[in-house]
């Protein structure tokens, strides 16, 4: 196979060289920790060049991470906005009490509680509009979101968004303004001023920002009706929305199709029921959280993977791919060989933005099915692991070419690697 350059099979961390089709040798992969700005040759424009195209994953990798804690920050964030919101009133109502006799205790009683109002407000600002912005976007996220919605329906998201608004809102319009503070604050350097938006007025178009985003994808996740005469296909599918009451647990698949009903025939309830009743954990309350947070507080010891690439012909790309290959279960003299028994199941596992083959969950599932005689073939995504790449096509969820090229190079070639 020309287009495959084995790796040795001792430890996924050795540095590996790439093959080109004519078994030319590429320069060693440098690829690690570094500044956006020495991935160009240190323009404004290929910054923002490069920032454009890692931004919509980055935005990404921070919503999977408040999409896992949503359920538990909400909360959290809406008692201390509350409680924010009540030490405020009570502050008002005391310095309201204490401006009505004219004397000097009073007055004095009075000056004391603006003082300790306004250092309230002053100290707690910046930490207030934090909680304020991480808690809106987390009901948000409960209140759109779709596994949040299939477990608790729209009515316990919308309830948390609503309330949780309201005191964002009330928090941006009772903040105090200094006399000095203008709607721009002017920031001086040796050589230059800089007008920058003053941090009430940022705060407030976050939460506008917040409120219509969320609008926007409850609209969008309400469905639509299909589009016949549209060029793009998904918009001539009717989607149904996410809110399917009528929705049962179990598994669906395509009737018509003999290949995957056949699979499907073979599969045990068991192996896709899980829910408390089957061993779920339960307080981990959607899917998301008892894929992900399992594998955060647990570990899984290395796996032994073989590295090879392959070319996607269509930009010339190099994709990664670890290899685990089950061991014969016999010693050779401390040395275990490696087989690929075609008779078993072989599993590409594809790990999805956040990961690799280094992953928890990842190593989890390599090493119960090793066990069990299978092969398991871990994609590097574009890009990930350190993974050299020449042009701009970076990762992307919806690109199925480099799974089929990954796929039809396994089914001709892997026999002869574990040889």
């Amino acid at each position: 196979l020309p287009p495959i350059a084995a790796a040795s099979s001792a430890n996924v961390g050795i540095k590996y060289h790439l093959l080109t089709n004519n078994n030319e040798l590429l320069p060693t992969p440098f690829v690690g920790p570094m500044s956006p700005m020495e991935l160009h040759d240190h323009s404004l424009y290929e910054l923002a060049l490069t920032l454009t195209k890692v931004g919509a994953p980055l935005i990404a990798m921070g919503e999977l991470w408040l999409r896992l804690f949503a359920f538990y920050i909400c909360p959290l964030c809406l008692l201390w906005m509350i409680y924010r919101d009540y030490s405020k009133r009570m502050l008002c109502g005391n310095q309201k009490k204490t401006s009505t006799p004219d004397t000097k205790a009073n007055k004095s009683n009075a000056k004391a509680t603006k003082s300790a109002a306004h250092d309230v407000d002053n100290s707690c600002n910046n930490k207030d509009m934090f909680i304020s912005i991480v808690g809106l976007a987390s009901s948000a996220v409960l209140f759109t979101d779709s596994l949040y919605v299939y477990e608790f329906g729209r009515l316990f998201g919308f309830s948390l968004w609503c309330v949780t608004t309201v005191l964002a809102i009330r928090l941006a319009l009772s903040l105090r303004t200094n006399a000095s503070d203008n709607v721009m604050t002017r920031t001086k350097n040796k050589n230059s001023s800089i007008r920058m938006p003053n941090k009430n007025v940022m705060f407030q178009s976050a939460i506008l920002v917040c409120i219509s985003t969320t609008v926007v994808v409850y609209l969008q996740s309400k469905g639509h009706v299909g589009n016949p005469h549209s060029n793009a296909i998904l918009h001539q599918m009717p989607h149904p929305g996410i809110d399917l009451p009528t929705i049962e647990p179990g598994l669906y698949y395509s009737k018509s199709n003999p290949l995957v009903s056949s699979i499907a025939s073979n599969l045990k309830e068991s192996a896709y029921t899980y829910d408390v009743q089957h061993g779920a954990t339960p307080y981990l309350v959607s899917g998301d959280q008892r894929t992900g947070i399992p594998f955060i507080v647990n570990s899984v010891e290395d796996q032994q993977y073989m590295r090879v690439y392959v070319t996607n012909p269509s930009d010339s790309e190099h994709l990664a791919l670890d290899i685990a290959f089950p061991f014969d279960g016999f010693n050779y003299g401390g040395k275990r060989k490696l087989i690929h028994d075609s008779a078993n199941p072989v599993y590409l596992v594809l790990h999805g933005l956040n990961g690799g083959s280094h992953e928890e969950y990842v190593k989890d599932l390599v090493q119960r099915r090793r066990a069990e005689g299978s092969t398991v073939v871990v994609m590097i995504a574009r890009g990930m692991m350190d993974t050299t790449m020449s042009g701009w096509n970076v990762f992307h969820g919806a690109r199925t070419g480099d799974a089929d090229i990954a796929a039809r190079a396994l089914k001709r070639g892997l026999t002869s690697l574990a040889e």
